[in-house]
């Protein structure tokens, strides 16, 4: 039998065909997408006017998303930094606040409730009222894939925590109870999340924590190998299913996979942030949101893997790609080959004890076999090779880099009330070298004998509150007000011998600031401009203040408490890290080239270095003793 189809039955069987939407076809973002081979690229910097510590954001809409800090105030804002309205004092937990599909916000109350707050704002509703007092709630998380809230609890019993589903109208799904040894590693839920293959995800102390959907136990994460404490904080996964994660040792991004593979540090203490705090995936746009303080920078670290890609994607919130800054977050290798070797113990030449020193907190040398020598107890010492108190300048302790030694074998330091002063030559007299400017604190000196000037580190925090306006608006727990930004500036200024200011070195070429607290300062002979940052890294600029890297250890995004830093002659950078009680020695191009002190009984927790260039030695000071090493 021959099948036959007239014109009228096709038309009848198309026609029972339809379609969800018109235009031109297009495969999911989710199938194009792929971790971008180079650095992530910043694509935009928002400051948050409303909260000093911003801690957790939820997103409302594409422009407006709630975040809170961490005294558990939260603010509906947008990415101009406008306050929408404010809730204060009526909240507790960790990430205690998400939205749901509705844009209606649930948070954590401080009687251990959760409420809800509708879209209109008119006031909230208790959406889960406490019933177990035993538990109290840390954390929570709308999840769109399968339309529950979870809840992360902690226990009144030492290491017991859980975390529990509830419906849309607050019915109890499941909990997931993490009794379980393997789940213990995390001490209580901070911060949590679900994956796209339905995996729970939860960070706190010690540990991230995955379990399936059921509440199987999949693997916990407790670090890069290379870090010997895992401090997780805010968390998110990916299109790709991976997962983000801040840690703050480190001060980095890390990157694992779904099956908590460590993939790479996504990032590490980029400038500006310096401790990522918290993250938050945009589906729509593909970029990272990363929280610190009261900034949030957006990030783009995927791109597409081929020409059908969406071309929303490049040119999400009217920004084209080549517009894009790319940021270098992690040094990369330089073209030449660098031998790795490894270092024989140096050779001690002396060791003496400083006549009236307490401790040795810097070190600044004198030609010849002569140096300066600070201590916590408020002294700046004088002495020789023997240890001799020769002569002694009294100044208000600060224990970091706050002499310096100028061409003219002049001693300069940072005085108990912030001026610049001069120590003549003959040590009989003083004078001001640069006056005390009130709103910035002088933190650390350095005197640069190839430019006659000197290099200045210092921080300014600006008035944290201005004066709030009268309230327009006091409904229920909500009100408006604006407050400023309440940022820290940090700065390194260059001065000629006359005192007069010749540059400033602030900022990298995204704009973000470089510095968070400047603790000891030198330059190499490049030119270029060592900073020693907040016991956390080693930045470097060139001689015109262009940023050249951050060094964080080895291997990279390891925990690195730097102390003092000095250069040799052949421009390597010494720098001490308290924790490992070592010296790191690296070029001038940031490569690591091993331990230059290791295991050395003769030093007791090394503080601070000097390098005398006539001989060729390293003075190395100790933090719990008087005592000098050569």
């Amino acid at each position: 039998m021959k099948n036959c189809l007239t014109d009228k039955a096709v038309i009848e069987f198309l026609s029972l065909v339809h379609t969800k939407e018109r235009g031109i076809r297009k495969v999911r973002n989710e199938s194009l997408l792929k971790l971008k081979s180079d650095d992530p690229e910043l694509h935009e910097t928002m400051t948050v006017k409303c909260v000093l510590n911003c801690r957790h954001i939820s997103f409302v809409t594409s422009d407006q998303f709630w975040i809170g800090d961490r005294n558990c105030n939260f603010s509906l804002t947008n990415r101009k930094g406008d306050i929408l309205c404010e809730m204060t004092d009526v909240c507790s937990g960790v990430g205690f606040h998400t939205v749901n599909d509705e844009n209606e916000l649930f948070y954590i109350d401080t009687e251990n409730n959760i409420k809800k707050h509708s879209t209109d704002l008119k006031g909230p509703t208790i959406f889960i009222q406490t019933r177990d007092s035993t538990f109290v709630f840390l954390c929570l998380y709308w999840s769109s894939l399968t339309e529950e809230l979870l809840v992360g609890m902690r226990g009144q019993l030492k290491d017991t925590f859980k975390v529990t589903r509830y419906s849309q109208d607050g019915q109890l799904k499941n909990t997931i109870q993490y009794n379980d040894k393997k789940l213990k590693l995390c001490q209580y839920p901070r911060f949590l999340t679900v994956n796209n293959n339905l995996d729970v995800v939860v960070s706190g102390p010690g540990a991230v924590v995955v379990a399936d959907h059921e509440g199987r136990h999949r693997f916990s994460y407790t670090g890069h190998p290379s870090a010997s404490a895992f401090l997780p904080q805010g968390l998110c996964t990916d299109a790709l299913s991976n997962i983000l994660v801040c840690e703050t040792n480190t001060h980095t991004v890390q990157l694992i996979d779904m099956d908590g593979n460590f993939l790479f540090h996504l990032l590490i203490r980029p400038s500006g942030i310096f401790h990522p705090h918290n993250l938050r995936y945009d589906a729509k746009t593909h970029r990272l949101w990363v929280i610190s303080f009261n900034k949030i920078y957006v990030y783009r670290y995927l791109t597409h893997k081929g020409i059908l890609a969406d071309q929303n994607f490049d040119n999400a919130n009217g920004t084209n790609a080549k517009d894009q800054i790319p940021v270098s977050s992690t040094l990369k290798p330089q073209e030449e080959m660098v031998s790795l070797k490894e270092f024989k113990p140096p050779k001690l030449h002396h060791t003496f004890s400083v006549d009236g020193a307490d401790r040795c907190i810097h070190i600044s040398f004198v030609k010849p076999e002569h140096a300066w020598i600070s201590d916590d107890k408020d002294n700046i010492i004088f002495t020789n090779s023997k240890g001799d108190n020769l002569h002694h300048v009294k100044r208000k302790s600060r224990n970091h880099g706050i002499h310096t030694v100028n061409s003219d074998s002049e001693l300069i330091y940072i005085d108990k009330e912030n001026n610049i002063k001069k120590l003549l030559k003959d040590k009989k007299a003083t004078m001001i070298f640069l006056a005390n400017n009130s709103k910035w604190r002088l933190l650390c000196i350095y005197w640069s004998e190839p430019t006659d000037s000197l290099l200045v580190g210092m921080s300014h925090k600006p008035l944290r509150y201005q004066q709030r306006e009268p309230n327009m608006q006091d409904i229920q727990g909500l009100k408006i007000f604006k407050k400023s930004d309440g940022l820290v500036c940090n700065n390194v200024t260059r001065y000629n011998k006359t005192g007069e200011e010749i540059q400033t070195i602030q900022y990298d070429k995204t704009g973000q600031e470089m510095y968070r607290h400047p603790l000891y300062i030198t330059e190499n002979n490049n030119g270029d401009v060592v900073v020693s940052d907040n016991e956390e890294a080693i930045v470097v600029t060139d001689s015109r203040g262009i940023y050249r890297f951050t060094y964080t250890g080895h291997p990279p995004g390891s925990e690195l408490p730097a102390r003092g830093v000095c250069t040799d002659s052949l421009s390597n950078i010494l720098i001490v890290d308290t924790k490992t009680k070592t010296v790191h020695m690296i070029n001038q191009h940031g490569q690591f080239l091993g331990y230059l002190l290791k295991d050395l009984q003769e030093i007791e927790n090394v503080s601070c270095l000097c390098y005398d260039v006539t001989d060729s030695r390293l003075w190395v000071g100790s933090w719990t003793n008087n005592k000098v090493t050569v």
